[in-house]
Order: C-alpha cells, then structure tokens, then sequence
C-alpha cells in the first residue's frame, strides 16, 4: 500500500514540473515574427530595450546580437498610419551612425554635438550613437 501512494506522490510530482513554453514575439503591429524559445527568431531585429528624451530628441536603446545601441529620433508627431514603437519590440532598423569617422573615438570623448544637442557615449556598452530613417519620432515606417 505504501509503494502506490509514494508512486502517485512522484507522479503528482512529475506532472507538475514545467515545460518551457514557446514565447511567440510580434511586431508593433501584431505580426508573428517568431519564437523566443529557440532564440534564433529575433537575431536580425533590434529589441526596443528602453524608450526615454532628451530636449528635442527620443533616446532609443535597443539591442541585437549581445550588442546595445543608442538610436537618436528627432521629437516628431505623426498622425496618419503611426505604427508607434514601444519597449519589448522588435524591430528591422537601418541604422546610420551620427559620429563622423569612428575610429577615431578616444576612450577620453564623452559625447557628440548632434542638432545642438550633446549625445553622451555610455563607455563601456555605447561607443557610437545612430539614426535611422526607419523612425520619426516614435513612429515606425516600414
């Protein structure tokens, strides 16, 4: 009698343990891209890691591939077929740097002048900072 009650506590047990579950991701505008649980989906996208300003300017943070990057989006409001971006998507950008000639960057520059606005680098993640014409403001145009 013994044996069957500690058999069914082991399966109580073994059915209660979780199965990892498929996480599907979407886009800003709802359309499955793929699936977080083989993590290969969202290699080719940015993921919109935080949202903040400054003065004139949206601060875009997003990563892709293990790497962060710091996206400059002038503060524009567009009204017609907005598709506004949000922290947690993922995004097709092309990025283009605003920093002349990077190579040049010394570890002792903190910053760049963009627009009359000064962009601080983040020194040990963020040596660069892009633009994208795949944004205006928070609206997403592809």
């Amino acid at each position: 009698m013994d044996r069957y009650i500690l058999f069914a506590i082991f399966l109580f047990f073994l059915s209660c343990n979780e199965h990892p579950k498929e996480i599907k991701l979407l886009s800003s505008d709802n359309i499955e891209i793929g699936n977080e649980k083989d993590g290969t989906a969202n290699e080719n996208l940015f993921n919109i890691v935080i949202i903040d300003s400054l003065q004139s300017f949206y601060l875009i943070y997003a990563k892709k591939k293990n790497e962060y990057y710091k996206i400059v989006s002038e503060k524009i409001e567009l009204t017609n077929n907005c598709k506004k971006i949000k922290t947690g998507d993922y995004l097709s950008l092309n990025l283009k740097s605003i920093v002349p000639d990077t190579s040049k960057i010394s570890y002792k520059v903190g910053g760049v002048l963009y627009k009359g606005v000064e962009f601080d680098f983040e020194k040990d993640t963020i040596l660069d900072i892009y633009k994208t014409e795949d944004l205006v403001g928070l609206c997403y145009l592809k």
